[in-house]
C-alpha cells in the first residue's frame, strides 16, 4: 500500500511530461504549418514580383523599340526635309536667274586650259572689250598659275573644271569625284585669294560616261556635292565643235556657234582655249554676235541656269 503511494508522484510526472512533449508536438505541428504558409504565400509574393517584373521589362523594351523607330523616323524626316528644303532653294534660285529680261547676252566660255594659247585669248578679248568664262585644269593651272591671275585680273571668271581631267579618275567614286573637287578647289582659292563658285563638269551633267565608272545616276550626286561645296554648275546650250575632232577649222567654230546662237537670248557657248583654230576663230564670233545684238557677260551663280540635266 505504501508502495503504491510512493509511485504516484512519478505517473504524475510521467504524464505531465507526456502532456509537455504533446503540446510541443502540436505547438511544433502549428508552427510548422505557419512556416509552410507563410513560405507559399512568400513564394507567391515573389513569383507575382519576378512576373510583375517582367511584365515591366517587356513594356520597357517596348518602350526602347518605339523610341529608336521614332528616333529613326525623326532623322529620315529630316534627312527628307533637308532634301525637300533644297529642291525649294534651287527651283526659287531657277526661277530668280531665269527671271532675265530681254537684252540678248552671249556667255562665251573655255574649257581645259589655260594653254599655250591662253594669252593670245586673253589678248583678244581686252581688245574687244569683252569678258569670258574660263573652267580650267588643274593639272594646267599648276604649270601656269600666272596666266589664271591674269584670267581673273582681266575681269574674266574663272571656274572648276576638274583637277586631272581623268574620267576614268574623277568619275570612279562620288569620294573620287568630292577629292578631285576639293583639291582643285584649294588650288584655285590659293591663287585667287577667294573661292571659286562656279562649275563645269567634264562631259557636262548629261554625260553617260561617268556611269561606266561610278555607275547609275552618278551625275546627279555630283551635283549635290557640287552644290554642298558652294559651286553652282553650268553646261552649254551652244557648242563651237571644236572638240569633235583633232582639228575643227576656224572656219567652222565660227559657222557652228553663228548657227546655233539664232533665236536664243542667254546663248552659253562652248569653247576650248586648248585649241589653236577655236583662239583664232574669236574674233570673228565676237564680231558676228555684236552685229546680231549681243552683249557679253560672264557666268556666276546668278546668271540664268544652263544645264543638260534636270536637277
Amino acid at each position: 500500500m505504501m508502495k503504491q503511494k510512493r509511485s504516484d508522484p512519478f505517473r504524475k510526472i510521467a504524464a505531465l511530461a507526456g502532456g509537455i512533449l504533446l503540446l510541443t508536438t502540436i505547438l511544433s505541428m502549428v508552427g510548422a504549418r505557419n512556416a509552410s504558409h507563410r513560405f507559399a504565400q512568400e513564394q507567391k509574393a515573389h513569383r507575382d514580383t519576378v512576373s510583375q517584373l517582367q511584365e515591366v521589362q517587356k513594356e520597357y523594351r517596348a518602350l526602347q523599340d518605339k523610341a529608336s523607330r521614332l528616333s529613326s523616323e525623326s532623322e529620315e524626316l529630316k534627312k527628307e526635309n533637308s532634301r525637300l528644303q533644297k529642291q525649294y532653294d534651287r527651283a526659287q534660285k531657277t526661277a530668280a536667274r531665269n527671271n532675265v529680261s530681254s537684252a540678248k547676252v552671249a556667255y562665251l566660255t573655255f574649257d581645259d586650259g589655260p594653254s599655250r594659247y591662253t594669252k593670245q585669248l586673253l589678248n583678244t578679248l581686252k581688245s574687244a572689250d569683252v569678258h569670258a568664262t574660263f573652267f580650267v585644269v588643274g593639272t594646267s593651272v599648276e604649270n601656269d598659275r600666272d596666266l589664271i591671275q591674269a584670267e581673273r585680273d582681266g575681269g574674266h571668271t574663272v571656274g572648276i573644271h576638274c583637277y586631272s581631267h581623268d574620267y576614268a579618275t574623277i568619275y570612279a567614286s562620288q569620294k573620287a569625284f568630292s577629292d578631285d573637287y576639293g583639291r582643285m578647289r584649294t588650288l584655285l582659292t590659293g591663287i585667287l585669294g577667294t573661292p571659286p563658285d562656279i562649275c563645269r563638269f567634264p562631259g557636262g551633267t548629261a554625260n553617260t560616261v561617268s556611269n561606266r565608272y561610278g555607275g547609275p545616276h552618278f551625275m546627279q550626286d555630283a551635283l549635290e556635292s557640287a552644290e554642298d561645296m558652294g559651286l553652282t554648275p553650268f553646261d552649254w546650250n551652244v557648242d563651237s565643235g571644236d572638240a569633235d575632232a583633232a582639228s575643227v577649222s576656224s572656219q567652222a567654230v565660227v559657222n557652228n556657234i553663228v548657227r546655233q546662237v539664232k533665236g536664243s537670248k542667254r546663248p552659253v557657248i562652248l569653247c576650248h582655249d586648248s585649241k589653236k583654230n577655236t583662239v583664232a576663230a574669236i574674233p570673228t564670233v565676237i564680231q558676228k554676235l555684236k552685229s546680231m545684238g549681243y552683249s557679253f557677260g560672264v557666268l556666276s551663280p546668278d546668271a540664268p541656269v544652263c544645264l543638260q540635266k534636270a536637277v
